[in-house]
């Protein structure tokens, strides 16, 4: 999973880059689509590991069920997105709270995003249980 990601990121960061510093005159659209596209494997990326932890299924139903968790709720996306990247632009702007932000950053925001996603994952378990138990209701 990560080695997908990565491989994404790093090929969307390639695409901006280019962008951004060539001599050519790349379309504003085409920038803006190629921002949207690192968003969302940020996006996705912020489900990954939650839906690995939480329910079994291959690398692309991962993929598939991160996406749609994150787009079904994309308010509290955004707000998690946010979140996790709050610590590393304090650590960029204000480089002399570099431990606090090592100390706080990575459990603070994961702390709260878990908080987030509890809601949603257990109505999504609940969800997962009842329609199982609706099937063995019709087999028995």
């Amino acid at each position: 999973v990560w080695m997908i990601l990565l491989a994404g990121f790093i090929i969307a960061g390639i695409d901006i880059f280019i962008s951004i510093n060539t001599e050519w005159s790349f379309p504003l659209i085409l920038k803006i689509v190629f921002i949207e596209i690192v968003l969302l494997f940020y996006m996705v990326l912020n489900y990954c590991f939650p839906v690995i932890a939480s329910f079994e299924c291959s690398n692309l139903n991962v993929f598939k069920n991160a996406f749609l968790i994150g787009a079904g709720m994309i308010k509290k996306s955004l707000v998690i997105m946010a979140v996790n990247l709050l610590p590393w632009l304090l650590l960029m702007f204000f480089p002399a709270i570099g431990w606090i932000s090592i100390l706080i950053g990575i459990a603070g925001p994961a702390y709260i995003a878990t908080c987030l996603y509890a809601q949603e994952f257990r109505e999504i378990k609940e969800r997962i249980t009842m329609s199982k138990g609706d099937e063995n209701q019709k087999r028995g």
